[in-house]
């Protein structure tokens, strides 16, 4: 149901739909971020979820240094979600020409921690509050019994992609330090501080410039 009310402009009385002016708003404020080269990823990332984050990344890559120049920055404040849908786009950020600012707020966990960790060097930045979790990934398999083992070869390259990225995006060079700090049995839950700690953020605080 429409919200309709009655404004006088001019001597003229004009119908203003309310809802709409809202949504026009959340609208553009996104718009505008996007056209600044500032995406935010909230909530849980789910299939499909970053297809609009992609899309625009990759007109700013083919358009060339000569129409965008800057960085892109990711600000991110999301507890995780499909391994699938943050691989896709972890693989768009290592293929294109600008550097990746990350800023991290909140809470980012698991995916969320990933897309923060994965920013250019030097470039990865946490607010004093934010909370990070890195832990290795969790996938529930469900099919008849040779299903189940045609599937665990897929299974094990995930996980030794999981530890390409936190060797490349942590202080750790070895995989033995990798499963020790950071990919151990149970969650690993880090403070700022301690995200800085391990190399995986390179800032605290400053995160709004």
């Amino acid at each position: 149901m429409k919200l309709m009310k009655k404004k006088k402009l001019h001597e003229e009385e004009i119908e203003v739909d309310e809802n709409a002016l809202a949504k026009l708003v959340d609208t553009a404020d996104e718009d505008l971020l996007k056209a600044g080269g500032v995406y935010y990823i909230t909530g849980s990332i789910e299939e499909d979820s970053l297809k609009a984050i992609h899309q625009n990344v990759l007109l700013k890559h083919l358009a060339g240094p000569k129409l965008w120049k800057q960085d892109l920055t990711f600000v991110v404040n999301s507890t995780g979600g499909s391994i699938d849908e943050t691989n896709g786009l972890l693989d768009l950020l290592a293929n294109i020409r600008m550097d990746i600012r990350t800023v991290g707020l909140g809470t980012c966990a698991s995916a969320g921690a990933m897309l923060v960790c994965a920013g250019t060097k030097g470039k990865r930045t946490v607010g004093p509050n934010t909370i990070l979790m890195v832990h290795c990934y969790s996938w529930g398999s469900w099919g008849k019994h040779h299903e189940l083992v045609s599937a665990r070869h897929v299974q094990n390259a995930i996980y030794e992609q999981e530890l390409a990225f936190w060797i490349k995006h942590s202080k750790y060079t070895k995989k033995v330090d990798v499963e020790k700090y950071l990919l151990r049995k149970e969650d690993t839950w880090l403070t700022a501080k301690e995200a800085m700690k391990h190399g995986i953020v390179d800032h605290i605080g400053d995160v709004i410039r």
